[in-house]
């Protein structure tokens, strides 16, 4: 039987903004607190079996400030540093999650306090921000949690994020994304990279498949109906594992699906209901923007 995301009881977040920098970064410095402890699924890593789901609750506090100055249209370079503190409130005795956190990579886990500096540059050429309709948009992001005085997991982090919005005439476009994420070091196992939910593989429930490395692509048709109404029909492939020299075809995990689009303004910020079906798995996911 396939999935359904629909088990977890309902957590919160809680964001606090000193300081906005608004739509397009580059402008001034952005600042903010966040707190969050929401109900999660560990599913035991690149294989991740539908029917090996373990509740699991993180628990997390952060502090972020960050900086993105444009050099010129389109070109952008800055950087964040961030703080956190976090904990796994609760999980399974015994259970997957329970005896990884045993093994010498992550021996210790139920807890992590992390201090991070992160180098960020992009390139952005979209003509708009909520729904492009052309142009292309390139982020890249070299950050290290560093080993300063209480901090207890030390890793490096990079990501690699290109994105293409192409007319197709009479309002169709087509967008692609292809995105690549690696991590080397004691990094913890809820910032681990992973595939599945509202962005990156939809079908599959949030962070499924989670490891080391995480390579994906997506493409999404977007196509006008009725007034402020609009269809979507996409389709992802990804996968993920200890190394990228380790993924094999085997690691590679396909969804599609169908979804609808109504823009709540002339600046085209739509609200989406997206139904995606993966292998043996499938999801609902109603939110505000496009998942990319």
């Amino acid at each position: 039987m396939p999935q359904r995301h629909r088990r977890y009881p309902l957590g919160f977040t809680c964001t606090l903004h000193a300081r906005q920098s608004g739509c397009f970064p580059g402008q001034r410095p952005n600042t903010y607190a966040a707190f969050s402890r929401f109900p999660n699924a560990f599913f035991g890593g690149r294989a991740a079996l539908a029917d090996s789901a373990e509740q699991c609750t993180p628990r997390t506090a952060s502090l972020v400030s960050s900086y993105v100055h444009r050099v010129r249209p389109g070109l952008y370079l800055g950087g964040r540093v961030a703080l956190e503190d976090a904990a796994l409130t609760t999980m399974a005795d015994g259970g997957t999650l329970a005896a990884l956190l045993t093994t010498p990579a992550f021996a210790n886990g139920e807890r992590w306090r992390t201090a991070s500096a992160t180098v960020i540059a992009s390139w952005d050429t979209r003509d708009v921000f909520f729904f492009p309709t052309r142009g292309s948009a390139v982020w890249l992001s070299i950050g290290r949690a560093l080993g300063v005085p209480g901090a207890t997991h030390q890793f490096t982090r990079v990501s690699l994020d290109a994105r293409r919005y192409q007319p197709l005439g009479r309002g169709l476009v087509l967008a692609v994304q292809g995105i690549g994420v690696f991590t080397e070091g004691r990094v913890p196992v809820d910032n681990l990279p992973a595939l599945g939910g509202a962005s990156l593989l939809r079908g599959y429930f949030a962070g499924r498949f989670r490891d080391r490395t995480a390579l994906a692509t997506q493409a999404e048709l977007r196509m006008p109906t009725w007034r402020r109404v609009g269809a979507v029909a996409f389709a992802g492939a990804g996968a993920v594992g200890p190394a990228p020299d380790a993924l094999s075809r085997d690691d590679v995990r396909s969804a599609w699906g169908l979804g609808v689009r109504f823009a709540l303004n002339g600046d085209r910020l739509n609200v989406r209901l997206d139904r995606g079906f993966g292998t043996g798995s499938r999801g609902i996911y109603m939110t505000a923007g496009e998942a990319f």
